[in-house]
């Protein structure tokens, strides 16, 4: 029988069965899924790793800004200026502002909220004494004053908070209710009472029900007296701020990172901080 009667022998053909294609097709498939599953593998190492660096880089800037604050509280305030901040300013929680700083505790399970304020100016003194509580200031005119600025008048037994509602000369209108300020003050201030212009901030960290990721927010009083919000370092999801005579402040930040969920723990950061005007604290 010659080779044109019958099927052509195997080796005498170009090509490959269908067999070979199908074989050869499973194996190109288990290297590639190995392959990409080698890339998702270290793609996720590499996206925790990020995100553990993300998250003490957070730590660190929370801790550094915290520390700034604390440090320049009470700076150029009245001594022994003692106020409790407006309800309006300071939600639920009641904050007695001492030597620049005021504190209210989260509980147990909440996170700690602080405000601090300094006066980048010398103060002014009342140039005469106040008729009524809602009389208008009459200042010596060493510091530039206008309508929205904060201030707090201080005799060495009594303090308050105040919102500039208008400027009239040397005279510092407060009377006016606005936003977070009703306008009230608890005494008639007497000459020579100091008076100080007030860079006023707050510091708490956003809540877990929110929308946006747990954020240590700052918290500042527009032009208006309305209190505004701005997240300044994200990632952070508790504050816990402790004051003592003798240590000073101790600030302690937890963290964790969104992008390592299978990190059961938290990472936390702490500090304590000398608060360098606090001699004049009453």
């Amino acid at each position: 029988m010659t080779a044109a009667s019958g099927a052509p022998p195997r080796g005498g053909r170009d090509g490959f069965t269908l067999i070979e294609i199908l074989v050869a097709l499973a194996i190109f498939s288990v290297v590639m899924t190995g392959v990409f599953g080698l890339l998702l593998l270290q793609q996720r190492v590499f996206a925790r790793q990020g995100g553990l660096e993300e998250m003490r880089r957070n730590l660190r800037r929370g801790i550094h800004l915290i520390e700034r604050e604390l440090q320049r509280a009470g700076y150029g305030l009245p001594p022994g200026a003692a106020v409790r901040l407006p309800a309006g300013m300071t939600g639920d929680a009641s904050v007695l502002l001492v030597s620049g700083m005021g504190l209210a505790s989260g509980g147990e399970h909440g996170s700690d909220l602080f405000y601090v304020a300094h006066s980048p100016l010398r103060p002014d003194r009342l140039a005469r004494r106040m008729a009524t509580a809602s009389s208008a200031l009459a200042v010596e005119g060493t510091i530039p004053w206008k309508e929205g600025d904060i201030g707090i008048i201080a005799d060495g037994m009594h303090a308050d908070i105040f919102r500039v509602s208008r400027v009239d000369g040397g005279e510092i209108l407060h009377h006016a209710a606005a936003g977070a300020f009703d306008g009230k003050m608890m005494k008639s201030y007497g000459e020579g009472a100091l008076v100080a212009k007030v860079m006023l901030a707050g510091y708490a960290v956003s809540g877990s029900g929110d929308s946006a990721p747990p954020a240590i927010v700052r918290r500042v009083v527009d032009p208006d007296g309305n209190l505004g919000s701005q997240a300044v370092v994200e990632g952070i999801e508790e504050m816990r701020v402790r004051h003592s005579m003798r240590e000073g402040v101790r600030v302690r930040l937890v963290a964790r990172s969104r992008y390592a969920p299978g990190d059961p723990g938290q990472r936390t950061m702490e500090a304590v901080v000398g608060l360098r005007n606090a001699g004049d604290a009453p």
